[in-house]
């Protein structure tokens, strides 16, 4: 059993109680897909593994439940965590990370080309525009730019990860700043949580084999009609995606 003291609110939460993720079951749910808290108690285990004690600090996935108050998971879906990590970075600790493999996996297949033939550390073609990386350094030889909601956010980013580009969408010349950033080269890959009237600003940055990953819908609006989606190379990574 785990006392809940930081979940998420996001729009797959949103998408969870609006019955748009999954049919709604009749007798009603706690929704909520992760989030953080402390083990309060212990139940009958036959795991080999360590189980958390109680006291300690977790974080917790899958979903539903994360709103309540407290919640009961199988001892291998809880992931002890350092006393000095906050709950409120620790919370979409799980999520972010799969997402980010599996979006990385999906590049990968759909763009085999975007790590070949590129020794340059400062070359940014590889791979192009993100919501953000919280750890380290380019994941798999891959190089990444950054891409933001604001000014703030930029610099904020930009302090954390010298090594990467990240420009601010509130910048009226965002797009040229990416192309320069990334060498006047188009880019191999484009990674947009945010869909709507970005999208075709985010496409006119691919090369003719780049592959665009949707993988979420912030904006709340459909793509761009002049987006071209149908591009080979971008269903079959949507595709992947969709699988998992």
């Amino acid at each position: 059993m785990v006392r809940v003291t930081k979940r998420q609110l996001h729009p797959g939460n949103l998408a969870m109680i609006r019955g748009i993720s999954a049919p709604l079951p009749a007798e009603g749910l706690v929704p909520g897909g992760d989030g953080v808290g402390i083990v309060e108690a212990v139940g009958a285990t036959g795991l080999a593994a360590q189980v958390p004690e109680p006291g300690v600090r977790v974080i917790f996935n899958p979903s539903p439940g994360a709103w309540a108050g407290r919640l009961t998971r199988r001892a291998e879906l809880v992931t002890p965590i350092p006393d000095d990590l906050p709950d409120a970075i620790a919370a979409p600790l799980l999520p972010n990370t799969v997402i980010a493999v599996l979006l990385l996996r999906a590049a990968e297949r759909a763009v085999p080309d975007c790590r070949a033939g590129n020794t340059d550390p400062h070359d940014r073609r590889r791979v192009g525009c993100g919501a953000h990386r919280n750890h380290g350094g380019p994941p798999r030889g891959l190089n990444i730019m950054g891409a933001v909601r604001s000014a703030e956010g930029a610099k904020a980013l930009s302090a954390r990860f010298a090594d990467m580009s990240v420009v601010s969408t509130a910048d009226w010349d965002w797009t040229d700043e990416v192309r320069r950033a990334a060498g006047e080269q188009l880019l191999h890959v484009v990674m947009d949580p945010a869909g709507g009237s970005m999208v075709g600003h985010l496409a006119g940055l691919l090369g003719g084999n780049g592959a665009l990953a949707l993988y979420g819908g912030l904006a709340g609006s459909p793509p761009a009609e002049r987006t071209n989606l149908a591009a080979p190379r971008t269903r079959r990574l949507l595709q992947e995606l969709t699988k998992r």
